[in-house]
């Protein structure tokens, strides 16, 4: 179960690999995102390293991940990126915005974020991603042993983060102000702040009520 930060880090995240990868090819929906979230995921669990906290499973066409997913949905509502699972996925302009807003956070982490910037960046379509992914083995806990993706029922957990005290090195992007880009990240919120900054630009104040 990931925190509030830990969904925080990842959106951001996935955001950054939207852009990476959108530079040289077409951002082929959802799949291409769990794809090479995937791929970095296993990365940093063979380095010992906690940066991505994604979890994965055995579904049709590979790795799935319900955090992706759930990830997926919460950008779309904050209006951060447009496209359908199954088309192509771009940043909208708010969502280009929040990742420049945020790009002080990241500094210094580059090489923390080498892994799933190079796979971003390495991504030339979707069938080619696909194919990488498919010749991968993992070590698979449930049968302790390493597994070509082919080679595993569906169903079977594929990638689970490491826990933070296992790791030799952590994300950690300091938020000082992680409430502002706790509410920024919370739908509710986000439509409520908005709506009260349009009710304002239109002078409909409502009278301050003390108790």
């Amino acid at each position: 179960m990931r925190s509030k930060k830990q969904k925080i880090v990842d959106m951001l995240l996935d955001m950054r690999a939207i852009q990476i990868a959108s530079r040289k090819a077409k951002f082929n929906g959802l799949m291409m995102l769990q794809k090479i979230t995937f791929v970095a995921g296993e990365r940093y669990k063979a380095s010992h390293q906690r940066v991505l906290n994604q979890s994965f499973y055995r579904w049709h066409w590979g790795p799935m991940s319900d955090d992706v997913y759930e990830d997926f949905s919460s950008m779309k509502e904050l209006d951060l990126v447009h496209g359908a699972e199954d088309k192509e996925i771009v940043l909208t302009e708010k969502g280009e915005k929040v990742l420049l807003a945020t790009a002080d956070l990241f500094r210094g982490k580059e090489r923390l974020l080498s892994e799933i910037d190079g796979v971003a960046a390495n991504v030339r379509n979707l069938d080619a991603l696909l194919k990488e992914v498919y010749a991968m083995k993992v070590h698979v806990e449930e049968f302790d042993k390493e597994m070509q993706i082919s080679e595993i029922p569906e169903g079977t957990e594929m990638l689970a983060p490491l826990w933070e005290s296992e790791a030799k090195e952590v994300l950690d992007l300091g938020i000082e102000w992680a409430e502002t880009l706790d509410l920024m990240m919370d739908p509710l919120a986000d439509s409520k702040i908005r709506k009260s900054m349009d009710d304002a630009k239109k002078g409909k104040l409502l009278p301050l009520e003390l108790d």
